[in-house]
Formats: C-alpha cells, sequence, structure tokens
C-alpha cells in the first residue's frame, strides 16, 4: 500500500494526501498528476477494495480529504493525466473492450471526462460554434487578457458519468495517449494489426 505525500520545500513540512489503504502496489510505485492549478491531483486508485479493478479519481491537494470517483466503471481505468488546462482528464480503460478477466488480452480505449459543463459543451462545439469563439475570443484586448486573473479548476460532480467520452474508434492494444492543447487531436499508439503504430 502506497501514500501520497507533498513535501514543501519552503516550510519543510510534509502533509499526507491519501492515507494508501486504496493504492496497492507490488512495485513500490504508483501513477499520480497534479493540477495546473495545483489544487488537485488525480490518480488510478481501488476504489473497492477489488484490486486491479481501479477507478480514476481526484482528490485536494490540501491532504485530509477523501479521493473521489469520477468513473465507476467495475474494470480497470488507469493512467489518468490533466489536458484542456485541467478542465478534463484524460485516461485510459478497458470497459468496451475485451477484459483481462483470465490476467490476459485486454484491449482498452481512450477515455475523457470533463470535470464541468462548460469545457464538455466547448469539447461538442461544431466547426462553426469553434471558429465564432475564437473571432470573440480576438475581440478581447491584450490588456483584459493579461489583467484576467488564472481561474482555479472548477469540479462539477452532478450527472459527470454523462461527460465521459470514448475518444477513440474501437478497442484495441494501446500504448501512450496524448491530447493537443486545443482538444482537436488525439495521439496515441495502438497496434490493429500487427506492431505497434502511431494514430492521430
Amino acid at each position: 500500500r502506497e501514500k501520497l505525500m507533498v513535501y514543501n520545500i519552503e516550510s519543510g513540512k510534509t502533509r499526507q494526501i491519501t492515507d494508501g489503504s486504496q493504492c496497492y502496489s507490488t512495485s513500490g510505485a504508483f501513477g499520480y498528476s497534479w493540477s495546473p492549478d495545483g489544487k488537485w491531483f488525480t490518480m488510478s486508485y481501488c476504489s473497492n477494495h477489488h484490486y486491479p479493478y481501479n477507478d480514476i479519481g481526484i482528490v485536494s491537494a490540501k491532504g485530509g480529504e477523501p479521493m473521489i470517483n469520477l468513473t465507476y466503471s467495475g474494470y480497470t481505468d488507469h493512467s489518468p493525466q490533466w489536458v484542456l488546462g485541467g478542465n478534463a482528464i484524460l485516461f485510459t480503460s478497458e470497459r468496451y473492450g475485451m477484459r483481462n478477466h483470465a490476467s490476459w488480452g485486454t484491449l482498452e480505449d481512450a477515455m475523457i471526462v470533463f470535470l464541468n459543463r462548460k469545457a464538455y459543451d466547448e469539447f461538442r462545439m461544431s466547426e462553426e460554434e469553434k471558429e465564432l469563439m475564437k473571432e470573440i475570443d480576438k475581440l478581447e484586448s491584450d490588456k483584459e487578457k493579461k489583467d484576467k486573473p488564472e481561474e482555479d479548476i472548477i469540479v462539477e460532480l452532478d450527472n459527470i458519468e454523462d461527460r465521459i467520452v470514448r475518444l477513440t474508434p474501437s478497442s484495441c492494444e494501446l500504448g501512450s495517449i496524448a491530447l493537443s492543447n486545443d482538444g482537436n487531436y488525439l495521439y496515441y499508439q495502438a497496434a490493429y494489426e500487427g506492431g505497434m503504430n502511431l494514430w492521430k
């Protein structure tokens, strides 16, 4: 069992983020990602004590607060990473593909969960709507953009299950995945026929 801790360089103090009860590792390591605003962590964790079937969760970087389950899939979700300025989390899941009931043969998909309705609605915009948004953004002066304070990530849990989207066209032997900053392109390594190839 592994704990996530934060060491503050300035104060020299350490705070505990997770207690280790939901993170199991035979290698002594686990994956996590710190949000762009520094207020959250996302990680793959064993929510129902049914290892290795993990969900994707977020937890406050302040410490002392419970993990929030975002996926509730019942199968293995892993490798979460913050995208779209922290408004969404990209991850890998076997929920649609062949599952590893016998510990081999998993086929996976790239998935994304949107933490707020605004990010989800913008992602689903048509090309015409996106171009209109760009024109509106251009009208905002450089000074206004400079003076605009950094926004905290907004987390809206209500109906978040409806904001989980499958990005890959079909399940596959999946490698690394990455999303462009504007959310228009997914880059991923996959083996559909033979060895691994890079897809867009």
